[in-house]
């Protein structure tokens, strides 16, 4: 990106996207402009804070990977019928820990856990064994809700009394805390109907991510995928403009 003379911001929070009919001209004193271009048309833009400083870029076009109902939540400006399609978009919370063992618990990477708040017992470090300690994650998806309002020692011993519970030997050094109340986008019978599209019919908005990219795998991987997709898919479009 930078070799391209393009920017990165870290740190930088969103507050608000607007979209309009109209000139790109319009914008304040003081304002960042991404694009030169004033031509009569659609219009973005993006207001954010950055290091304590409220900046606007103008762009050409915008890729959004947070989850759907945080994006409509800061935008203003999109079509009422779109908003509604693309609200139906339902997420799966999750709260868990991220462990380090002294040893690993079992010879399995995948472990499901029923009859217990925890549902899963991962040992990441049987794909990559190169941190020191074993990590596993111990996850709870559906139900995870009713715990985001504990502490996090709280969660602690409640998701790790579950990993001893079947794991006895294990010497647990170390857990750090995890909640997402946007995990992964629930993929129900009627998803593709409401399913955010790369391209949107919005002029100039695209979407990437696993909200995009259903019947596939929801995990890194896919969302990458996405990510490098959408990226083409707009250097095209900019390219025929």
């Amino acid at each position: 990106i930078r070799r391209n003379r393009g920017e990165i911001y870290t740190g930088a929070s969103v507050t608000q996207v607007d979209f309009w009919g109209g000139r790109r001209s319009r914008r304040g004193k003081g304002d960042r402009v991404v694009s030169g271009k004033q031509e009569a048309g659609e219009g973005i833009r993006v207001s954010f804070t950055h290091q304590g400083k409220e900046q606007t870029l103008f762009p050409d076009a915008l890729i959004t990977t947070i989850p759907v109902p945080e994006f409509l939540r800061v935008s203003s400006g999109l079509p009422d019928d779109y908003v509604k399609k693309v609200s139906q978009v339902r997420y799966c919370p999750v709260v868990g820990c991220v462990i380090g063992t002294e040893k690993f618990l079992s010879p399995f990477y995948w472990h499901n856990v029923f009859g217990r708040d925890v549902h899963m017992i991962v040992q990441h470090s049987l794909l990559y064994d190169g941190y020191g300690d074993k990590i596993s994650w111990v996850s709870r998806y559906g139900g995870s809700e009713q715990d985001f309002g504990l502490s996090d020692d709280e969660i602690k011993k409640k998701y790790l009394s579950v990993v001893k519970e079947f794991f006895p030997k294990a010497n647990v050094k170390w857990a750090v805390v995890y909640k997402n109340t946007y995990a992964e986008p629930v993929y129900d019978k009627d998803y593709p109907l409401y399913m955010p599209k790369n391209r949107s019919p919005v002029p100039g908005l695209y979407y990437a991510g696993i909200a995009t990219t259903y019947p596939k795998i929801r995990n890194m991987n896919t969302a990458l995928e996405s990510g490098i997709s959408v990226a083409r898919m707009v250097g095209e479009d900019l390219e025929g403009t």
